[in-house]
């Protein structure tokens, strides 16, 4: 038994058909392609708003003379371009530098994501940003004053990428202990 339409009624021909499902599926690939980059891309914007919190913590437990003792000049950052981590510590011999003796409590390692890497170091020196291979920044309550690299009035910046990627943020401490992602 056959089903007979009437002539007056119209569908979609196979070629509409076919048009249709191609372009949603052209648009489908597209979109997911862009969601697979987007989605690396915000884990780093991420990764750099994690490390500016945590500097910002160092500073705020500083200000707070959290856990500070006699002699210590303060909280500190500390990170390393051959090191796939950062350090938030207490600068106990007052040097205004990471020491390995200082790696105790409340000492705390911050692991970067397996992918995403410090790729380089600045500090700003007699108006020349240098890079260098590591860095300090420390903060000195009460006023509060910023130590980078030992020295009270330069900035910083701190660029984190994808391991061999083209994208990355930029972190910058001024010496005024202002700290921001930057574009």
């Amino acid at each position: 038994m056959f089903f007979i339409f009437p002539k007056d009624q119209e569908g979609f021909s196979m070629i509409e058909i076919v048009t249709s499902v191609a372009v949603i599926g052209i648009m489908a690939g597209v979109f997911l392609v862009n969601y697979g980059s987007n989605q690396k891309s915000s884990e780093l914007i991420l990764t750099a708003q994690k490390m500016v919190s945590d500097i910002r913590i160092a500073q705020n437990n500083s200000l707070a003379f959290l856990d500070i003792e006699e002699g210590a000049s303060g909280w500190g950052f500390y990170a390393s371009s051959s090191s796939n981590s950062y350090h938030i510590f207490i600068d106990q011999d007052g040097d205004y530098l990471y020491d390995m003796d200082e790696a105790i409590s409340p000492h705390q390692i911050i692991n970067l994501p397996s992918d995403v890497v410090i790729q380089d170091m600045q500090v700003l020196e007699s108006g020349i940003w240098n890079s260098v291979s590591e860095l300090n920044i420390i903060f000195q309550p009460p006023d509060p004053l910023t130590f980078i690299n030992g020295v009270d009035t330069n900035s910083t910046r701190i660029m984190i990428g994808r391991d061999g990627g083209t994208n990355f943020e930029t972190i910058e401490v001024n010496f005024f202990g202002l700290i921001d992602v930057i574009d």
